[in-house]
């Protein structure tokens, strides 16, 4: 929701990895034509078993299921994609680290539109914090309006890195009107108002940039995300990491947005009070460890 609610009137969407199909269910609630690109038959098969989360998506006549491999696809198509987002988040158990090098997002970049918006889903757990830099290095060296947002509803082990054309600047009027469209699923996810989606804003460009400062870049020459700290495998918990990032949150989140003087002060209270809960959770954590 998050890449299609900041799009300027998107018009196609593009999920890489089609997976249970709710990704490419929930972007079809836009009224839009959306592409899912997905290397396993196995996986579109098993569509059906998803049926209650998927909104049927892979029966929809706006979606385009694509058997292929996902760079393949996007390099040769010549469709141009208002929202791409990469939804294959493997990368603890070293899979597909060769869609999230700095080629693979050039190639995401070449097949956006010049308004297009391009976001990739991060595992939070299971890597070191010098890995998880590594990746958002990779992404921002390509997309260097680079936003981070954390899913504040419920713990999850992921962020969500978003690229826009220009600097990521948000009216929160015109936001929670896009919203009304996709109510119930956001509200399914216990998202209930324009507020709590803002405030998943967890690092500005400028806090992205001071935190991949002098991190190297994943490339298909030198893919380092491959061979680098399989002993963190069966590491879940994404307290240490989210904690790390936390020490980053040095923009004002506020000035990311547009509105009123009452809007921007509710805005800012949720803000607090997703930062404390981060907070107690990681220190929860730390007692946890120490005792």
């Amino acid at each position: 929701h998050v890449p299609l609610l900041l799009a300027e009137k998107p018009e196609v969407a593009l999920t890489v990895g089609y997976g249970t199909g709710t990704t490419s269910g929930s972007m079809l609630l836009y009224d839009i034509k959306v592409h899912a690109v997905e290397i396993e038959k196995k996986i579109i098969e098993a569509a059906p078993l998803f049926s209650n989360v998927n909104y049927a998506s892979y029966a929809d006549p706006d979606l385009d299921i694509v058997l292929d491999d996902a760079r393949n696809y996007i390099a040769t198509t010549y469709q141009k994609f208002s929202v791409i987002v990469t939804d294959v988040t493997n990368l603890k158990y070293k899979r597909n680290p060769y869609l999230y090098t700095q080629e693979y997002f050039e190639i995401m970049r070449d097949a956006l539109s010049a308004d297009g918006v391009a976001a990739a889903w991060l595992p939070v757990g299971g890597l070191s914090f010098n890995d998880l830099r590594t990746l958002i290095a990779t992404f921002d060296s390509v997309f260097p309006q680079t936003t981070a947002w954390y899913f504040t509803q419920f713990p999850t082990h992921f962020i969500i890195l978003v690229g826009t054309p220009e600097p990521t600047r948000v009216n929160l009027a015109e936001l929670g009107e896009r919203m009304i469209t996709v109510e119930r699923d956001l509200r399914s996810l216990s998202v209930d108002n324009v507020y709590e989606l803002a405030s998943m804003l967890l690092l500005g460009e400028s806090d992205i940039d001071s935190l991949v400062d002098g991190a190297p870049i994943h490339t298909d020459n030198r893919p380092i995300l491959e061979y680098s700290d399989m002993d963190l495998y069966n590491v879940t918990d994404v307290a240490p990491n989210l904690g790390r990032l936390i020490e980053f949150q040095q923009e004002d989140l506020l000035a990311y947005f547009v509105g009123g003087e009452r809007g921007l002060a509710e805005l800012e209270v949720y803000f607090d009070l997703y930062t404390g809960h981060y907070l107690d959770y990681v220190q929860l954590y730390e007692k946890q460890r120490i005792d």
